[in-house]
Parts: C-alpha cells; structure tokens; sequence
C-alpha cells in the first residue's frame, strides 16, 4: 500500500496479524496521531503540560505511515503528501486493491 515506507510496513503488518485484514482510511491518521504524541512528549522530556507541548507542536516533523509529516508552527495544520490510486478491486483480499497513480 502506498506509501511504501518502515512505518507503513509496519502498521500493515500489525492489522494484519491483530484483525486479519488490511489497515482502513483512518487506521494511518490514528497511528500518526500516536506517533505525534509520542514525540512531542521525548521532545518535552515527558513534561505533558499544554504549554510544553504546544512549544515542541510547533514545528515538529515526524515519520509516519503516510510518509513526512510536517506540523506548520503558524497554525498548527499537519502537512503531509496525498496519494492518487485507482480503484481495482473491493472484493478478493488476495487481489491487489488500487494502483498507484502519484502523489500530491
């Protein structure tokens, strides 16, 4: 699935094993979520109060599933890369699902 990164890998293959299946939409965003706050708080030295972590928020930059993310200081948005696939198959596992198109 795209992308093809360690992270990704490695949230594919944990659904795979947990659940028997493949990772939905949302499954990526909740792992990014995690990851966010894992390293805002090494960042703070494990201090979860807003204002520590407002300060390393900022700015911070991680690894996740669906590749970069960049946190933009001036207003807080995660920035990360779009993927365009085409749809292929929504029925047969064994099948690949879509194609990769680009990424935006």
């Amino acid at each position: 699935t795209a992308p093809d990164n360690p992270v990704n890998d490695y949230l594919i293959e944990q659904v795979q094993a947990q659940f028997g299946t493949f990772p939905d939409l949302f499954d990526a965003d909740g792992m990014n979520a995690a990851i966010m706050v894992v390293e805002a708080l090494k960042a703070t030295g494990g201090d979860a109060s807003a204002d520590a972590l407002r300060g390393v928020l900022e700015g911070l930059s991680f690894e996740g599933p669906k590749g970069t993310i960049d946190i933009r200081p001036e207003d807080h948005v995660a920035i990360q890369d779009m993927y365009i696939v085409k749809l292929l198959n929504v029925d047969d596992p064994e099948f690949k699902y879509y194609e990769y198109v680009a990424t935006v």
